[in-house]
């Protein structure tokens, strides 16, 4: 054996133990995650439940009512098919438990894809083990809300960064992209769209300069567009300000020439196939499943421009500081440009900024600033990725904010995500560069991942068991438990009908009683118009025995204190029906008289 043999032996060995060192590091990871992710899930539910209007969308779709022809729905046929799978291997129907378990499962996969992502890219455990930690923790919103179609959005967006970093052929990178593209578009056409668009600016880049700043310009205008709506309020226009400017700093660090893939017409037939053949699977899937395709269209890409943002919107509180540096992000990038030496200073003050504000939970702050540093990112320095692969990134990372338009409700995690493995992915050759803090870091992330494990498990038996239908292993705290269970209780004895305002079909579930069906949103006494209010009226009027849950806290919530008095549904409410009780901001009203043969005194 030569000397070169035995080298050559020695490096594939330690190759091969670092391997395994990273794979038992990730193993335990998960381990601690899964126990952690759901003692929190199984501890927390919102109280304008959106678990049970998700409900009340899948369990129709699943007993075989046509999608968006009896089931309105503002989700595409993405949302539906992983759900039907998910139910599907687990022998359950949709249940405030089993969107738990998805939620969970959700909840992992991002987070190892992320490891895995990371520590391919960097070579460095210590970031891939930070960057499992931070996604895990910001992840928490999917066990806090289960069933939304974030859980899919994330994973897609996460998978995303992972395909226009890998190291396929261009070819077949566009490929992956444009199909990852086409399922989001499919689960929630927002999304996809800012996707696609974030697709097609990084590759527009590596056009002639005229036709670069052409789409840059267009890149920039973008988001005025989808704010349109809303642009009067001051809270989207401090929205918009700071995405404006950051897209502006990612024109000015890329502008001039520099060396980026180019699509070619060879690609066409390759990117076509990769859009669609996902898309035709997923509306195929649902027109065996009784999907009318204008219908489709209808819900997914129309009626919800038309009802989200004009009556319900969450804004995104921004401070002064932040728009202070949104207006100097373009100017720092422009000069930053001409000089080097600021470049790998810069990147590790903005990376390190991006983890801290993602370690202490400060999400809304993250989402305000973490953008302004995506320039950043297409910098040459020490991130190990191509010139396209570190433009998507930043390009993406500053698009995928507006996902969370006009809702900045757990949206804000969900596109701060991106940000954190960007901000990662700028501290990544520091760290890789300190051999002694790769099995250190790891370590003390395992030792917080079993703190906080142990917490949210003492948190969880120190509940009271929920023990309703569907929510047997669903803790919450004593008083919640018992209002929840005395409303249920009343509706199961005074009840042959259910309605609640806003739509909360969970107590339907639990009581076991039937109620109304095809509602599109749960702030249907707001956003449906007068007619239709006024034909729920007539089948409300027409059963026997209805009962009326109504929470007026949540219904401020959702309409943002508007007066509905004089709308059909709540003039009919107050018209005919008494408070019979009430516990936890729920009140349940029955109607003011008995009806002729119901066997009760009036």
């Amino acid at each position: 054996m030569t000397a070169s043999d035995a080298l050559g032996g020695n490096g594939e060995q330690k190759r091969f133990r670092r391997a395994i060192n990273h794979f038992v590091c990730l193993v335990i990871l998960a381990i601690l995650g899964i126990i952690t992710a759901y003692f929190q899930s199984f501890s927390i539910r919102r109280p304008f439940d959106d678990e049970g209007f998700l409900i009340s969308w899948l369990r129709p779709f699943l007993e075989g009512r046509p999608l968006y022809a009896a089931v309105h729905c503002f989700y595409g046929p993405a949302y539906f098919a992983y759900q039907w799978g998910g139910h599907f291997f687990a022998g359950s129907r949709p249940t405030n438990d089993s969107l738990r378990f998805i939620a969970i499962f959700f909840r992992l996969t991002v987070s190892i894809l992320a490891f895995g992502w990371i520590r391919r890219t960097t070579a460095s455990l210590a970031a891939a083990a930070v960057s499992f930690y931070l996604v895990f923790r910001a992840a928490a919103f999917l066990g806090e809300e289960p069933g939304h179609p974030q859980e899919l959005i994330l994973l897609l967006a996460v998978g995303a960064l992972a395909a226009a970093a890998s190291r396929i052929a261009e070819a077949g990178r566009i490929a992956l992209l444009l199909a990852i593209s086409a399922v989001m578009i499919l689960t929630k056409a927002n999304a996809g769209l800012i996707l696609l668009v974030a697709v097609g600016v990084s590759y527009a880049s590596g056009l002639r300069p005229r036709w670069k700043n052409t789409v840059w310009l267009a890149a920039v205008v973008f988001p005025v567009l989808l704010f349109w709506q809303n642009l009067s309020a001051s809270w989207a226009q401090r929205f918009l300000l700071v995405d404006v400017c950051a897209m502006a700093a990612v024109w000015a660090a890329v502008y001039g020439p520099v060396k980026l893939a180019r699509f070619r017409s060879a690609f066409l037939v390759p990117a076509a196939c990769g859009f669609m053949a996902p898309a035709a699977l997923l509306v195929m899937f649902a027109a065996v499943r009784g999907a009318p395709l204008d219908a489709m269209a209808q819900w997914t890409l129309i009626k919800p421009r038309a009802a989200m943002g004009s009556y319900w919107y969450l804004p995104l509180e921004i401070s002064g500081w932040a728009l202070a540096c949104a207006v100097a992000a373009a100017p720092l990038a422009w000069i930053t440009r001409a000089r080097p030496k600021w470049i790998g200073v810069l990147q590790l003050a903005a990376g390190a900024a991006v983890i801290v504000l993602a370690a202490t939970g400060r999400y809304g702050a993250l989402m305000a600033l973490g953008p302004l540093a995506m320039w950043l990112v297409v910098l040459p320095g020490d991130i190990r990725l191509d010139a396209f692969a570190r433009l998507f990134i930043a390009v993406f990372g500053v698009l995928f904010i507006l996902y969370a338009y006009p809702v900045a409700g757990a949206h804000v995690r969900l596109a701060d995500e991106v940000l954190i493995l960007a901000g990662v992915l700028l501290v990544s050759g520091r760290l890789a560069a300190m051999p002694r803090v790769q099995m250190l870091v790891p370590a003390v992330v395992m030792i917080l991942l079993a703190v906080i494990g142990l917490r949210a498990r003492a948190q969880y038996l120190a509940l009271m068991p929920l023990d309703l239908p569907g929510a047997t292993r669903l803790r919450l705290p004593a008083e919640e438990v018992r209002g929840l269970r005395d409303v249920t209780a009343a509706v199961r004895a005074n009840c042959d009908f259910l309605v609640t305002i806003p739509a909360m079909p969970s107590f339907q579930y639990w009581a076991g009683l039937p109620s109304l069906t095809g509602l599109p949103y749960a702030s249907w006494m707001a956003g449906l118009s007068d007619a239709e209010q006024e034909s729920i009226v007539r089948q409300i009027s027409s059963t026997t025995r209805p009962c009326i849950v109504e929470n007026p806290q949540m219904v401020s919530f959702w309409t943002h204190n508007a007066d509905l008095r004089d709308r059909p549904v709540m003039r009919y409410a107050r018209s005919n029906f008494r408070e019979l009780m009430q516990a936890q901001g729920n009140h349940l009203l029955v109607p003011a008289v008995e009806p002729a043969g119901s066997g009760k005194a009036p």
